[in-house]
């Protein structure tokens, strides 16, 4: 891996995890191992209005809050649809620890990792200046659900990519790669 991948990277710590934070969809998609380790929801699949709960449990995640739902927009500039939640964050709950998460959205966005109930990051706020943006982390520690926040109020997002699932036995090996690839950034 090239130390080039990492010009979008920033190096934040959290209490319990160490997290790379990413604005470029590119460098997270390369230091995660490239696309065949992610798996991706477009929201595309479903007519707008679809309330979001179960509809991806196939890849390993569900929708709890029970108010977030699909809809059209030219905002979302990937392919004119996305998901939205007028009354708080968008919550994506896994069954089985991830360690990377990356999202597209129109406006602002904050992403919160946690870990069996408890908050393990929080991060800065992506998106300041326009529209269009990626927002994508990769974290030391496996979290079990993502928070997705508009500081502004509700939420908005177009895509969301998110890593395979931590194998239980290979999961330390593969989160102290990761470790090594964010002290080895964080030294430049």
């Amino acid at each position: 891996m090239t130390v080039a991948v990492f010009s979008s990277l920033t190096a934040v710590f959290a209490a319990n995890a160490e997290v790379a934070e990413f604005t470029n969809r590119a460098e997270w998609v390369s230091a995660i191992g490239g696309f065949e380790q992610m798996q991706t929801i477009s929201f595309f699949e479903y007519p707008q209005g679809t309330l979001l709960n179960d509809q991806y449990t196939n890849l390993g995640v569900t929708f709890p809050d029970g108010n977030d739902f699909i809809i059209s927009s030219s905002a979302y500039l990937l392919d004119g649809v996305g998901a939205t939640s007028l009354f708080g964050p968008i919550t994506l709950e896994f069954d089985e620890p991830r360690i990377s998460i990356g999202v597209h959205f129109p406006g602002f966005l904050i992403i919160k990792l946690y870990s069996e109930g408890s908050l393990i990051y929080t991060s800065n706020e992506f998106g300041v200046g326009g529209a269009g943006f990626f927002g994508g982390l990769i974290a030391t520690q496996a979290f079990d659900a993502a928070e997705l926040i508009d500081p502004a109020g509700g939420v908005s997002i177009d895509t969301v990519h998110f890593g395979l699932p931590v194998p239980a036995p290979g999961g330390l090996a593969l989160l102290s790669i990761a470790g090594l690839v964010m002290r080895r950034s964080r030294r430049r």
